[in-house]
């Protein structure tokens, strides 16, 4: 686990986050990578992108979390 105890936090797609792009009305932030990143700085979990909360893409996803109690 990493420092926040949860596991497999990278991989397969980038993250839709329920933040707005600055300056953009209708934008939604996107973290991390997926399996078509092939540059280094954007395959880590701090890199930033933006769609149309509207978009589609086979690359873009959200993660599910269950939380089993106290670490």
């Amino acid at each position: 686990p990493n420092a926040a105890h949860l596991f497999d936090m990278a991989g397969n797609v980038a993250e839709w986050c329920a933040d707005a792009w600055p300056g953009s009305s209708g934008e939604r932030v996107i973290r991390g990578s997926s399996w078509l990143t092939s540059e280094q700085e954007a395959m880590l979990s701090s890199a930033r992108q933006h769609l149309n909360e509207g978009a589609t893409r086979q690359d873009v996803g959200f993660r599910c979390v269950l939380s089993l109690g106290s670490p």
